[in-house]
Formats: structure tokens, C-alpha cells, sequence
């Protein structure tokens, strides 16, 4: 993705890319913004500043980072749930709350962080 595509600049596109690249790329970022996935553990792994975007889970389960956003404020933290079996293709709401977790974090969240 190039500046054009994102009309971002300084940020860097993974798609297509192989783990050596994806590794290089995040020791050499100033900063890693993901969701609660594992190129977000992978980027705290390798000591990038790294912000996580989750709602699916409890802060105690995610790695400590230099910053998290959720909204604590509607249903959040379902994949801690021991009592609900987790479906791993990430179809479904365990809560049946139409994942009101992720819709509840907004844009405004993002940038209020900084």
C-alpha cells in the first residue's frame, strides 16, 4: 500500500508479506496499532510501542501495552468467558450481543488516545 492508496502517511501495509518481513517492519516501527490478535503480541514481543483495539477480551489477558482501548461500557471480554465454549472461526457472538463490543469503539476513541 502505498501513500496514495491510504492517504496515510508513515503507515506501512503487511499484506502479502512473509513473517521475516512482518518482523523487520514492526522492530523498525515507531508504533503498532492492532486489534487483541497475534501481530499485536508479536509486536509487544519484539518491545515495539504497541496500542491494542479490543473488546473481546479483559485487559488481564492481553499483553501490557503503552496503551488499550475498549468501551467498558457495553458487553466486553466474552473471549475470557470460561463458561461459554469459544468458536474459533470468529463468526459469532458468544454473547449474542451482535458484537457491540467492537461497534462500541469509535473512531473518536482511536484519536482521543493520543
Amino acid at each position: 500500500m502505498n501513500n496514495k492508496e491510504s492517504n496515510t502517511k508513515g503507515v506501512i501495509s503487511i499484506h502479502n508479506k512473509d513473517i521475516t518481513e512482518i518482523v523487520s517492519i514492526l522492530k523498525g516501527s515507531k508504533l503498532h496499532i492492532g486489534m487483541g490478535s497475534g501481530l499485536s503480541w508479536l509486536s509487544w514481543a519484539l518491545q515495539t510501542p504497541t496500542i491494542i483495539i479490543s473488546g473481546f477480551s479483559d485487559e488481564w489477558s492481553e499483553p501490557t501495552v503503552e496503551g488499550r482501548i475498549i468501551n467498558e461500557n457495553v458487553c466486553h471480554g466474552c473471549y475470557n468467558d470460561i463458561y461459554i465454549p469459544f468458536d474459533k472461526s470468529w463468526l459469532w457472538c458468544p454473547r449474542k450481543k451482535d458484537y457491540e463490543c467492537t461497534r462500541a469503539i469509535t473512531s473518536n476513541m482511536v484519536i482521543a488516545l493520543d
